[in-house]
């Protein structure tokens, strides 16, 4: 606490340093963010193994009567997050210990979280002292999670502060990212970390109710479920290329390949594939879930929401005219008693389609096919962007009969009597005749090269 209040005295005199080299934003600070000050003379925990230290107040607005019990827990939590995400490849967040004496750092370099009572939200992290090359921060996290929902502290503290802290790791490679991927990769990460917490779950409804959305373009809300719903497309990522696709991908962000999907882009081509080819494939994964899981597709696919799929009208010709945009996916079922050739019209360099066959109700990823395709039976119609351009495509999709060639049938009594067939014809017994005879002869000898 010295070191703290001596910092903040300096802090006084440091005219010519910059608001951004000397930043106030913390609640220990009279300029908080989001206006979250501490009351009275704050307290801190610090972890044993050096790198979380808590903070929390006994008075006004924020006091936390629980203070002691639930910084031990969230230094617990947070020390095995680090440690759990840096398995995974990932850098830890950068270190705020070396801060001018102008500055609130807590007053060393360990990672700072700050509890307080929310106005709305469990929790937030703050970036500070931004360079191209990323930024420092801190973290706000609710006093009392139980009061929140949580079951116990733990159940928020890996819920909440796991992903929080994911964010100031996200900061360690880029200042700037989308926040669909920012948000699907810090639920994605504590889902990896923390197996047992539902939180990535919760949130998949509003994606798998939006997928006609592009991905890239999230609705409007500071807290909008499709934002951590996303968490399904890194959830895809990892399952099918491998967890390090992630990496790479916060790699490129951090080597300026921005916005997010280039930097996934960049992931998928060392991969062996690209975001245009591969999100049909997503999109397809994203149709075997619930009853409809399949093999080959998500692990836990049965367990995940299913994705809203429209009507191809049955039998005979059929058409549907509509428009998408980026990277964003739309369904039809189709129910054929007979055979039909599904063709697609549309931009090929922004929408892609694929036809997935359903085998006792279940996808069958294995035996997609390309647009155009014959169909017979039951089906569902993979419509998937292929661009992140956000002007509109227009497609039309056709079902259109196919004429199968008629069969040959077994000649038949005119008069429906036994079915030993017609009669020969007259020609029909001369050609028998003498094919007899010749029968015959041959009994008696060899037949004459001139016979």
């Amino acid at each position: 606490m010295k070191r703290l209040g001596v910092a903040l005295a300096i802090a006084l005199f440091a005219s010519t340093a910059s608001a951004e080299e000397c930043p106030k934003n913390r609640p220990t600070d009279p300029t908080a963010v989001a206006g979250y000050v501490y009351e009275g003379t704050p307290t801190s925990y610090a972890t044993p193994e050096g790198n979380v230290r808590v903070w929390w107040t006994d008075a006004g607005a924020h006091a936390a009567p629980a203070g002691k019990d639930v910084a031990v827990t969230i230094g617990a939590v947070l020390e095995e997050a680090m440690v759990g995400f840096g398995k995974l490849g990932f850098k830890p967040a950068l270190r705020d210990g070396d801060y001018p004496a102008c500055g609130s750092n807590g007053g060393d370099g360990r990672v700072d979280v700050y509890l307080v009572a929310f106005k709305g939200a469990d929790g937030m992290a703050s970036t500070e002292r931004c360079t191209a090359t990323g930024c420092p921060g801190f973290m706000l996290v609710e006093k009392n999670f139980v009061s929140r929902g949580y079951k116990t502290t733990r159940e928020g503290a890996e819920t909440v502060v796991a992903h929080e802290y994911f964010h100031l790791v996200q900061a360690a490679y880029a200042k700037d990212m989308d926040r669909f991927w920012s948000e699907g990769t810090a639920q994605w990460a504590t889902k990896r970390v923390f197996p047992h917490i539902l939180d990535l779950e919760r949130f998949l409804p509003d994606f798998f109710d939006s997928t006609a959305r592009p991905l890239d373009t999230p609705p409007s809300g500071v807290t909008s479920g499709y934002l951590y719903g996303s968490a399904i497309y890194p959830v895809f990522l990892g399952e099918k290329y491998g967890d390090d696709t992630i990496k790479l991908a916060m790699e490129a962000l951090a080597a300026g390949k921005a916005p997010a999907v280039v930097a996934i882009d960049d992931a998928l081509q060392k991969k062996g594939t690209t975001l245009a080819d591969d999100f049909v494939t997503f999109a397809s994964w994203n149709v075997a879930t619930g009853t409809r899981a399949g093999q080959g597709t998500y692990k836990d696919g049965a367990k995940y929401p299913m994705a809203k799929v429209d009507e191809l009208a049955d039998g005979g010709d059929a058409r549907v005219e509509d428009i998408t945009a980026g990277f964003g996916a739309r369904y039809y079922a189709v129910h054929d008693p007979a055979p039909r050739t599904l063709v697609l019209e549309a931009d090929g360099e922004r929408l892609g389609g694929v036809v997935v066959p359903l085998v006792d109700g279940k996808v069958a990823l294995d035996k997609s096919a390309k647009l155009p395709a014959r169909v017979e039976g039951e089906a569902i119609v993979v419509l998937a962007g292929r661009s992140a351009k956000k002007t509109d495509v227009r497609y039309v999709l056709r079902a259109e009969p196919i004429v199968e060639p008629e069969k040959p049938q077994p000649a038949t009594d005119s008069d429906g009597g036994c079915a030993m067939g017609r009669a020969p014809s007259t020609g029909a017994w001369l050609l028998i005749s003498l094919a007899l005879a010749a029968r015959a002869r041959g009994l008696r000898g060899r037949r004459s090269p001139r016979a």
